[in-house]
């Protein structure tokens, strides 16, 4: 029942029926501007310069390489990261880690064939559709 739904009671709804995009890009941003909000705040209080960063991809390790290869961290002395995390099992909690949280490695595979004629010469082509396939399956047996 979405009766009782807050986002839908305050008109938040995706202009696609049945549709969304649910993950936590949106918390992270409150969170942001949050911060943004409270340090500008307490800026008499404050000494330093302070960097409040959104990193892009930060799930397919692209990211902070990126952002780290641009310099926008070069003049940084301490950082402070945080993650909307998916393993709390309460709201108003905190959930810890320090390594292997989303962490990811990319690589990348090029697969070249032989043409053949299927009826004629199979046996004179090299399926590189196929081995692709195969190795999609094979790489999700894998344990995570």
């Amino acid at each position: 029942d979405t009766a009782d739904h807050r986002p839908l009671e305050s008109g938040f709804q995706s202009l696609h029926a049945k549709e969304m995009h649910a993950c936590g890009h949106d918390g992270h941003v409150t969170i942001g501007l949050g911060l943004a909000k409270l340090i500008s705040e307490h800026k008499e209080e404050m000494a330093g310069t302070i960097k409040l960063i959104f990193q892009p991809a930060e799930e397919g390790v692209r990211g902070a390489r990126a952002m780290v290869a641009k310099g926008i961290v070069d003049d940084v002395d301490y950082m402070f990261g945080g993650h909307i995390g998916f393993k709390a099992t309460k709201s108003d909690s905190l959930v810890c880690l320090t390594g292997g949280f989303l962490a990811t490695t990319k690589l990348d595979a090029s697969f070249k064939g032989e043409s053949s004629h299927a009826g004629a010469a199979p046996e004179r082509g090299r399926n590189a559709l196929l081995a692709a396939a195969a190795s999609c399956i094979a790489l999700h047996s894998i344990s995570r």
